[in-house]
């Protein structure tokens, strides 16, 4: 089994917090976002990028970017996209969304690739809500690589947009949890994907 001591980050924490960012947040919902897995490198320069990470590990270069409040994932010829935005002029081998209903785990395999993916919903309107969000913002600042993101908030007092990504090696791929804050809807997307090779 590979160890996490053979986990080389290039940036362990990638975190842009505080005041917010200086770019202005674009009052996206959450009910357009769409999974796409590419079987291409997409390029980040397509997006805001917010901020990064990379890792080497199973001896592959392993991308993670936040893009706004979505997230891009590259694994050699390989991309996930989480996002209300296209983001290639080739079509996705695997999509879904903007309706995620139906049986999860959703799973995706593709030679050596396999490609499993999972989402929810918290409702922060209320209380118990808002504490479920600082929770698992905290698990995923505990992972192995972090990257957050927080907008600037327009009222005084409310959580403001962001994305939290916590990353880590499996013994045969990467695992990648996001947190999707949109308040203007109360709600928080969650999402957990493995890529593993055979």
């Amino acid at each position: 089994m590979q160890q996490p001591s053979s986990l080389s980050c290039t940036e362990r924490l990638a975190e842009n917090r505080g005041p917010g960012l200086a770019m202005q947040y674009q009052d996206t919902s959450h009910r357009n976002l769409r999974l796409c897995l590419f079987r291409e490198a997409i390029d980040p320069s397509r997006f805001k990028v917010v901020s990064s990470a990379g890792l080497s590990h199973l001896d592959m270069e392993f991308e993670v970017h936040v893009i706004a409040t979505s997230h891009l994932v590259r694994c050699g010829r390989w991309s996930e996209l989480l996002s209300c935005t296209g983001g290639s002029e080739m079509g996705p081998v695997f999509a879904m969304g903007p309706d995620f209903s139906g049986r999860q785990p959703f799973r995706y395999l593709d030679g050596d690739l396999r490609f499993e993916f999972e989402i929810g919903l918290i409702s922060t309107g209320g209380t118990s809500g808002l504490e479920e969000l600082d929770r698992t913002r905290a698990r995923l600042g505990r992972y192995p690589v972090h990257l957050a993101s927080e907008f600037a908030a327009d009222k005084a007092g409310h959580c403001p947009p962001m994305t939290c990504l916590g990353v880590r090696p499996l013994e045969r791929g990467l695992e990648v949890s996001s947190l999707h804050y949109y308040p203007q809807e109360f709600t928080a997307v969650l999402s957990r994907s493995q890529t593993t090779f055979r």
